[in-house]
C-alpha cells in the first residue's frame, strides 16, 4: 500500500458505504488541529491512499524508538474529522456508524460545521506494538418511494398503474392530490415498503393507462426519485419522483 523503507503502515482507516457499488464514500478524513500537532511531534505521517483509505505511517529503525517514547510520556487520543464532500450526503446516510464489538476506537455523529462524524482513537502501548485496520461502515437510509403523476390535460375516466418489470417493487395508488403550482390534481403512487437507497438500481419502472378498451403503456423508463427530493406528505420517510404526461 505504501512503499517507503523509512516507514511502516501502523494504522489503515478504510471507509465503506452501502449507498455505493463502487469504491467510494463521499467523505474526506482529516486530523483535527490538535492531532496534526501530535502527529508532527511524534514523527508519524498521515496520508490518503485512495478514495476511501487513509494510513498512519510509523517510522522504522532509530526514529521508531523516538515515536514510542513520545507516546509513553503522556496519554493521547487521536481525533479525525469525517467531512462530507456534498450536501446530499445527509439525505442518504444514516447517522450511526457500524462499530464492531469491543472496539478501542469510537466514531460519533457530529452533523455541524461541515463535519459529519468524528473518529477518536486512544493511543495505547498495545496499539503502538501492532498494525491495525479500522473499518468504518456507513449505512444508507431506507425510504418509501412516492410518485406524483401530473396530467397536462384532464385525463377523463381513466386509471393508472405502476409496475416494476421484475416485481421487485409494488406500488399502491394513494389517491388524487393537489400539487402547488399545478392546475390539475396529481395521481399519487407509493411503494408498499421502504427501499434501501443506492447510487444505482436495477429497477425498471413502467406506467400504464387503463381504459375501457384496454391498457396503454405510457412509459417503460420512469426515473428514480432522488434522495434530496423529500415528500411534502412525509419528509422523514419518503422521497418523491414527478412524472408529467
Amino acid at each position: 500500500m505504501f512503499r517507503d523503507s523509512s516507514y511502516d503502515i501502523w494504522i489503515a482507516i478504510t471507509i465503506t458505504h452501502t449507498y455505493f457499488d463502487t469504491k467510494s464514500c463521499d467523505l474526506s478524513l482529516e486530523p483535527s488541529q490538535e492531532t496534526m500537532e501530535v502527529l508532527k511531534k511524534s514523527g508519524i505521517l498521515f496520508r490518503q491512499y485512495d478514495t476511501c483509505t487513509w494510513v498512519l505511517l510509523k517510522p522504522v529503525s532509530e526514529e521508531r524508538i523516538r515515536t514510542e517514547m513520545f507516546f509513553e510520556d503522556e496519554s493521547y487520543t487521536l481525533r479525525f474529522e469525517l467531512r462530507n464532500r456534498i450536501p446530499e450526503f445527509y439525505y442518504y446516510t444514516q447517522k450511526e456508524v457500524v462499530t464492531p464489538k469491543e472496539s478501542h476506537w469510537k466514531c460519533s455523529y457530529v452533523g455541524e460545521h461541515g463535519i459529519f462524524s468524528r473518529l477518536e482513537l486512544p493511543v495505547t502501548k498495545e496499539l503502538l506494538a501492532k498494525t491495525e485496520t479500522i473499518k468504518l461502515m456507513f449505512e444508507s437510509k431506507t425510504k418509501f418511494w412516492e410518485y406524483l403523476l401530473i396530467p397536462k390535460t384532464t385525463p377523463g375516466k381513466v386509471s393508472f398503474k405502476m409496475l416494476e418489470y421484475k416485481n421487485q417493487l409494488s406500488f399502491i395508488f394513494a389517491g388524487l392530490t393537489d400539487v402547488s403550482g399545478e392546475q390539475r390534481p396529481a395521481f399519487r403512487f407509493v411503494t408498499d415498503k421502504e427501499i434501501k437507497l443506492k447510487e444505482t438500481y436495477d429497477f425498471k419502472i413502467s406506467l400504464w393507462k387503463i381504459t375501457d378498451y384496454g391498457e396503454q403503456l405510457l412509459s417503460d423508463n420512469i426515473c428514480y426519485p432522488q434522495p434530496h427530493s423529500t415528500s411534502i406528505f412525509d419528509n422523514e420517510n419518503t422521497i418523491t419522483g414527478y412524472y408529467y404526461f
